[in-house]
């Protein structure tokens, strides 16, 4: 069975508190917001932001660096260029900067052979997740069900999401609800409890199944249904195997940037994290 995951950049993205929570400067912080503010800043604002992010980043301020790599990386305002993405992520890196560790790590394993780096990658996610990262522990759990870049291993995948379900990540909660219904492994009861907790964590997608679970009246009854569609699925499953050919692989920059911007609802320091679904 090949597993998907919609939105997965919706759910592994992880954004900062506050700046005066963070060891972030206020003038970096303010082009990040500026840059992000599709509906409240005309394009030439927030490319003016994107200079000035990058003469920031010139001049060692982590959090710009952070800010050019993401810039580079999403390709609305400055061109899309991986390479740049990864050399301003691990200059952020070098400066504790949370958010870098996890950008640059998904982006060793994003494919792209300009800049891939899988064991390099792994390594960044498990320092990460170690240190208390949910975002990160999930995003270990993916790569252990998916086996693109390590060795599959059902074991080490609940225990990182197990990892990010502690710390209330909704997305791991569902993705733990739904390895609890493995043909050769099915406990009902610990999927369901698994789907309220993240419904009760923010998943609107865990909500729309818990409530559809109380028209079932009970929960084996739906989780039974849950398990026929999860199968019928594959057949229109988007996300394949990576392809074997020498072409880079690139995502749609666009469909990146109205994904992420749908999820920040235009602030920043909003954290909604949706369910993935295979």
């Amino acid at each position: 069975m090949e597993w998907t995951f919609e939105e997965e950049d919706l759910a592994e993205l992880e954004l900062a508190q506050d700046p005066q929570e963070e060891d972030i400067s206020q003038e970096g912080w303010d082009c990040w917001e500026t840059v992000l503010d599709v509906e409240g800043c005309d394009f030439e604002t927030r490319q003016a932001a994107a200079e000035r992010a990058l003469q920031l980043a010139e001049e060692g301020d982590g959090w710009a660096q952070y800010v050019c790599g993401w810039l580079y990386e999403d390709g609305s305002i400055l061109t899309l260029d991986n390479y740049k993405a990864m050399q301003y992520y691990d200059e952020a890196v070098g400066q504790g900067i949370a958010e870098a560790y996890l950008a640059l790590g998904k982006l060793y394993l994003s494919g792209d052979r300009e800049v891939a780096d899988p064991w390099e990658g792994v390594r960044l996610l498990k320092k990460l997740a170690r240190a208390g990262n949910p975002f990160a522990a999930y995003r270990l759990g993916k790569e252990y069900i998916t086996g693109y870049y390590v060795e599959k291993d059902w074991d080490k995948a609940k225990y990182w999401l197990r990892q990010a379900a502690k710390a209330y990540h909704a997305p791991a909660q569902l993705v733990l609800a739904k390895l609890c219904l493995r043909s050769d492994e099915v406990d009902e009861g610990s999927a369901y409890e698994h789907l309220k907790d993240a419904a009760w964590n923010g998943s609107r997608y865990a909500d729309a199944l818990s409530q559809r679970a109380m028209d079932y009246r009970t929960a084996a009854a739906f989780l039974g249904t849950c398990r026929l569609l999860a199968e019928i699925g594959q057949i229109f499953q988007e996300h394949t195997m990576l392809p074997s050919s020498d072409e880079k692989i690139r995502i749609d920059p666009k469909r990146i940037r109205n994904s992420k911007l749908k999820m920040r609802g235009h602030n920043v320091r909003n954290r909604e994290d949706y369910g993935p679904t295979w």
